[in-house]
C-alpha cells in the first residue's frame, strides 16, 4: 500500500495522517449537559486519542476534554468529538470497560496543540531509537 499525500501507515492495516503512540493517563470529559465523565486514554496523536470508559458516549457527540500529558506537567484542555465507539458489554477481556472510543480533537489552544505534538514526536523518536 502506498500512502496518499499527507498520510503515513503505522502498519499494513492502518492509514493515519499523524503517528499514534501508546499512552496511559486519565482523561476527563464534560458533556453538553455538564455531566462529567472519565476514562483511560490508551493512545494519542496530534489529531485525537483512544479512550476506554464505562460511561455512555455517542458517535459525533462533542465533549470538553482535559488530561495531563504523561511524563510532563502539561495540562491539555479543549474540544473533542467522538469519531467512533465500540460497545463491549461484559465481553471477554473487557469486564471493566464498556466502551472503547476514538476522540477527534476539534479545538485545542495553541499551547495544548503544541504540547500534544511534542509529546507524540518525542515518543515516536524514542521508539525508533529503541529499534
Amino acid at each position: 500500500m502506498t500512502p496518499r499525500p499527507g498520510e503515513i501507515y503505522v502498519d499494513q492495516h492502518t492509514r493515519r495522517k499523524t503517528p499514534r503512540v501508546p499512552v496511559s493517563c486519565i482523561v476527563r470529559f464534560q458533556q453538553n449537559d455538564l455531566n462529567e465523565l472519565a476514562g483511560k486514554m490508551f493512545n494519542l496523536s496530534a489529531g485525537g486519542f483512544g479512550v476506554k470508559t464505562n460511561y455512555p458516549i455517542s458517535i459525533k457527540e462533542r465533549l470538553t476534554v482535559a488530561f495531563n500529558l504523561p511524563n510532563t506537567i502539561g495540562r491539555v484542555t479543549g474540544l473533542g468529538q467522538v469519531a467512533w465507539r465500540q460497545f463491549h458489554g461484559d465481553g471477554l477481556g473487557h469486564e471493566k470497560t464498556i466502551f472503547t472510543a476514538g476522540i477527534k480533537f476539534l479545538g485545542l489552544s495553541k499551547s495544548s496543540r503544541r504540547a500534544v505534538r511534542d509529546c507524540v514526536r518525542m515518543s515516536v523518536s524514542q521508539s525508533s531509537e529503541e529499534i
